[in-house]
């Protein structure tokens, strides 16, 4: 078993599951191509389990992104979280706010579930 060292964060962004799956794929052909590496145990257990928990494509992940970081009560963080966990209630969305600052009221919880119900 190898150990991992990071020598360097070079970027800090919260980025939805299906995300991270495209990147550790590239990654793992990356290395498989130009270093004759196999994958380790860690890289082949992190890409199974982006393909287990993603709900939706890149594609519609970026279009959702975007359109949930135009409402003024959702984060970067939020709307990752959004797009990873695709909620269908009411009580979902509020758990995810529970932690916040502010507080979301009915509507703006219809709003995102509006947006949300449109790209399952």
């Amino acid at each position: 078993m190898s150990n991992i060292i990071v020598k360097e964060v070079k970027e800090d962004e919260p980025i939805p599951t299906t995300l991270a799956g495209k990147i550790l794929k590239e990654e793992g052909q990356r290395r498989e191509e130009e270093l004759d590496e196999e994958l380790g145990y860690a890289h082949r257990r992190s890409i199974d389990h982006t393909e287990k928990f993603t709900k939706i494509t890149n594609k519609k992940a970026e279009e959702l992104f975007e359109e949930l970081i135009e409402h003024p009560k959702v984060t970067d963080e939020l709307a990752v979280k959004m797009i990873d966990l695709l909620p269908e209630e009411k009580k979902e969305i509020r758990a995810l706010y529970s932690k916040e600052r502010f507080v979301l009221d009915e509507e703006g919880i219809e709003e995102l579930l509006e947006i949300i119900k449109n790209y399952r």
